[in-house]
């Protein structure tokens, strides 16, 4: 694969770029977040990108959560995912939930987009002083399970008090640890 790739925190300033691919996103799909902006008019969508931007400075909702900053994987100048970062140190609230999210469009799947897309914020998260990500996954999700083993990490004993945790609360998802060099 010969092309650019770059990952870009979600902002108002890039909604009419990336609007089409949350359009193309379901908004609820097997293994997936519900994607509340499938369905939103361009107004709307630009007010949601905004809220995203802010809370992903800590400006605003981090008395709600733990700031989550959203990036958009782009291939050239075409927007192919969206990726999400939560803060380095989960508080007890959020440890089932891990670190990471991340969806591809759908018309982008099966091109290794996400193995990129997990790289590249792998990278992020390192530059940012993070030395173990965890990420949560559903037992029958088995795409995402290689994808997370592909980018290097392993899955959490069952004995793992975080693991314990996320069956407790998830049932049937599980939590992989990847520590960072």
């Amino acid at each position: 694969m010969n092309n650019t790739f770059k990952m870009v925190p979600i902002a108002e300033n890039i909604s009419d770029k990336i609007y089409d691919m949350f359009q193309e996103i379901p908004y609820e799909e097997q293994y997936q977040d519900i994607n509340i902006a499938n369905g939103l008019n361009k107004d709307d969508f630009r007010k949601y990108c905004c809220v995203l931007e802010l809370g992903g400075k800590n400006i605003m909702l981090d008395y709600l959560v733990p700031q989550i900053t959203h990036y958009v994987l782009f291939c050239e100048d075409y927007p192919v995912g969206v990726f999400s970062l939560r803060q380095k140190n989960l508080t007890k609230l959020f440890q089932h939930s891990g670190h990471l999210g991340y969806t591809i469009r759908p018309t982008e799947r099966k091109k290794g987009l996400g193995t990129i897309g997990l790289a590249i914020l792998i990278d992020i998260a390192k530059k940012q002083g993070y030395d173990v990500l965890f990420a949560t996954c559903d037992d029958k999700n088995v795409a995402s399970q290689k994808l997370l083993a592909k980018v290097g990490f392993v899955r959490l004993p069952d004995e793992d008090e975080r693991q314990k945790l996320t069956k407790g609360v998830y049932g049937g998802m599980s939590q992989y640890i990847l520590k960072i060099k």
